[in-house]
């Protein structure tokens, strides 16, 4: 078959166990739940203590919002947050006034349908991340059928504005203590999700497409984390920026990769301590090791993988007893013999010495100068010593020659500026703060990075550095494109969600029901980005939502036992809710269900019987409604879209091909050639994902997908090797291949 021929599609089976298994539960599951808590708490608290518990429905509208942008960096969060309550104030005043003029109920379930459509595709559009528009849609199609008049609506939207205030506090609560939260823990879901496939490709194991999707799109999210605030860098948020450019490497050769770095650089960047620095495999001689060894933010060795333990401050090394991989004993006391007969070791005052420090014919003596050489010279360097050619005394302070004409010790001619100027620079010199002097006249850090003789970074250092992060900064640079670009793919779906958010109201209607906003609400939370998930999505809806009536039923004797224990049950539901949510939607329904039901309590107790055959029926209805209409309106723009995805990567693949065949290529252009063919390959997986889950619909070309998939992917390990990220073929891995990567 073709490369270029489309395979036919099939209606898929209609799954139901699948979408009821549970997942993992978020790393950060309990911040929603306590925020919503804290949010919804105190309000109700004190309307409670006012004797006013009937406004709480109000002042819950403005805590909700308190559910969004915890994957944002603070300085986004603000601004999301900020959109979102103005948001929900609009869908709230639509509402408040379509309910004081008039009592027509199918006007209230068409006004409520239109606002739930228009919600769906700004929040899609945005991109603002869960409960999406869900959590909106309820608050405006509730507050419908809640009577009005012109005269209250401005003191209900004050209450909720109030509430949305307090939820925006809330919100930005942690920023002090973890200024830098959402982007660390995007950036370790990156490095877990490169390492998890980096050991699946290389065993072999089924699953590996998988898991590199699932990889990529934890790197894209990433760099969406990342770069949320775009005018706003910082140092941490660079360092952060190379360990996601260092996930992207270990994808793009995954043979190379080694997962157990990986994990601990994850591991190492939650919480608040120093941010791992990863080592520059293009040069060894540059003053970054090839070993594992990272330097921290602040200088200081933190190998994570404990084979290099830190130097203290002093320069001494911690865990002197370990071995060294060179044979050379590292133990900081200086008792010790070198395996190969030279003594690199200084005092706990000095640090221990690298490589560089080694004299080749194994005569190095101890740095205190206590220690006779093996070939019987006395070789103290704090200058009362013969010299080893008979010549002429040292200097006292650093054992150069006073005149600064005479070699030292090794034949390096040691000017008396102390500036070490050995011709070979086999043996530098160190000063006497315990940085290494390279033959360049240039001072070394602990940490690895090369220092100028004022102690400041070299130009080349840095400039190495940026060249991971060019591609990024070009991308921070683009503006997003505009909101109208995004809304345009997006009508279908908006469509199905007015159509069936309508229809399910009205057959609520016409079957009786007293609140037919439960039906379209459920109508409304059923779509996603293709049929079979919102197929799934109904399910556990329906699942999670007859669990929950019983759950409500339990609840409420407890509930009806005065206003505290009411406003206790619904915090309790709320937690409830955002805590298993993550795991699977139907079991965040289960707390979802009786916190709705309650909140219809807070004017006053009403039957308990009557609610639970509401809720029951018009989950039915939502239900059953909304997946006719998302089958009776198809997105036949889907395979559309696929074949501008496949043309995307196409062209990405190719650029990227020209540029790392290019000798004269810019670290910049190809930095942002790779950046910009792997946000293609990610994109083009995410089309092909919704397009396939579509019905009615002509082919789609599936295995062009993949053909492209993989071109694409051994261009971005050519591109990374063209970079230096990685090292040569053959060096040290065989496995990792690039053939193919040319245009």
């Amino acid at each position: 078959m073709s490369s270029a021929t489309p395979t036919p599609t099939r209606v898929r089976r209609l799954p139901v166990v699948g979408p009821l298994r549970l997942g993992r539960p978020s790393d950060v599951w309990f911040k929603p739940a306590l925020s919503v808590v804290a949010a919804v708490a105190v309000p109700s608290l004190l309307l409670m203590t006012l004797g006013r518990l009937d406004l709480a429905p109000y002042t819950m509208a403005g805590s909700l919002c308190a559910l969004y942008a915890h994957n944002r960096p603070y300085a986004a969060r603000a601004k999301v947050l900020a959109w979102v309550i103005l948001g929900m104030l609009g869908g709230l005043a639509v509402a408040l006034v379509s309910a004081s003029l008039t009592r027509n109920a199918v006007v209230l379930v068409t006004v409520g349908a239109l606002l739930a459509a228009a919600q769906k595709a700004v929040c899609d559009a945005t991109r603002v991340g869960p409960p999406a528009h869900v959590i909106l849609t309820f608050v405006s199609s509730a507050t419908l059928f809640v009577p009005q008049t012109l005269g209250q609506v401005p003191g209900h939207l004050a209450l909720a504005a109030a509430a949305g205030a307090w939820a925006w506090l809330v919100g930005m609560a942690p920023a002090p203590l973890r200024p830098h939260g959402p982007e660390r823990r995007a950036t370790a879901q990156a490095l877990n999700a490169a390492a998890a496939y980096a050991e699946t490709a290389r065993g072999g194991e089924e699953g590996a497409g998988g898991a590199r999707s699932a990889a990529y799109a934890a790197v894209h999210a990433a760099w969406q984390t990342l770069l949320a605030v775009r005018d706003r860098p910082s140092t941490t948020r660079r360092a952060l920026e190379r360990l996601v450019v260092r996930a992207e490497v270990a994808l793009a050769a995954p043979a190379d990769a080694d997962p157990a770095r990986l994990r601990a650089w994850a591991r190492a960047v939650r919480g608040t301590g120093r941010i791992p620095r990863t080592g520059d495999p293009r040069g060894e001689d540059e003053g970054l090791r090839l070993n594992g060894a990272d330097a921290g933010v602040d200088g200081a060795d933190a190998r994570p993988d404990g084979a290099n333990p830190r130097r203290t401050d002093s320069g001494a090394r911690l865990g002197g007893a370990a071995p060294r991989l060179d044979g050379v004993d590292p133990r900081v006391d200086g008792t010790g013999p070198c395996l190969d007969g030279a003594e690199p070791r200084r005092t706990a005052g000095g640090g221990s010495r690298r490589d560089g420090d080694l004299r080749l014919d194994g005569a190095d003596a101890r740095v205190d100068g206590t220690a006779p050489r093996l070939d019987g010279v006395d070789p103290r360097l704090d200058g009362t010593g013969p010299r080893l050619d008979g010549v002429g005394p040292r200097r006292a302070d650093g054992g150069a020659r006073l005149d600064g004409s005479n070699p030292c010790l090794g034949g390096a001619d040691a000017r008396g500026d102390g500036a070490d100027a050995r011709p070979e620079g086999a043996n530098p010199r160190r000063t006497d703060s315990g940085a290494r002097l390279d033959g360049a006249g240039s001072r070394r850090a602990h940490g690895g990075a090369r220092l100028g003789g004022d102690g400041t970074r070299r130009d080349d250092d840095r400039l190495r550095e940026r060249d991971e992060l060019v591609g990024v900064a070009a991308e921070r640079a683009v503006a997003p494109p505009p909101l109208w670009s995004r809304l345009g793919p997006l009508a279908p779906v908006a469509v199905r969600s007015a159509l069936g958010c309508a229809l399910a109201g009205y057959v609520s209607l016409a079957l009786g029901a007293d609140r037919p906003y439960w039906a379209l609400v459920t109508a409304a939370s059923l779509y996603q980005a293709n049929i079979t998930l919102t197929w799934s999505r109904a399910v556990q809806r329906v699942v999670g939502n007859l669990v929950g009536v019983l759950l409500f039923a339990a609840v409420t004797p407890v509930a009806q036992l005065g206003p505290l224990a009411l406003v206790l049950c619904i915090l309790a539901c709320n937690f409830g809710a955002e805590a298993l949510i993550g795991r699977n939607y139907w079991l965040g329904s289960v707390c979802v269900t009786p916190l709705a039901l309650l909140v219809t309590e807070l004017p006053g107790y009403q039957p308990t019987g009557e609610l639970v055959t509401g809720r029951v029926v018009d989950t039915l209805v939502g239900a059953l409604v909304g997946f006719v209409a998302a089958l009776a309106v198809t997105n036949r723009r889907a395979g559309r879209r696929v074949e501008r995805a496949l043309t995307a990567v196409d062209r990405a693949r190719e650029h990227a091909a020209r540029l790392a065949a290019d000798p004269m290529s810019t670290p910049a252009a190809l930095e942002a050639a790779r950046r910009g063919l792997a946000a293609a390959v990610v994109d083009l997986r995410a089309t092909a994902d919704a397009a396939a889950g579509e019905w009615w619909q002509r082919a789609l070309p599936q295995e062009r997908v993949v053909l492209a998939e993989q071109a694409a992917h051994r261009t971005l390990a050519a591109t990374v090797r063209r970079q230096g990220l990685l090292p040569d073929p053959g060096t040290t891995s065989t496995y990792t291949h690039t053939e193919g990567a040319s245009p």
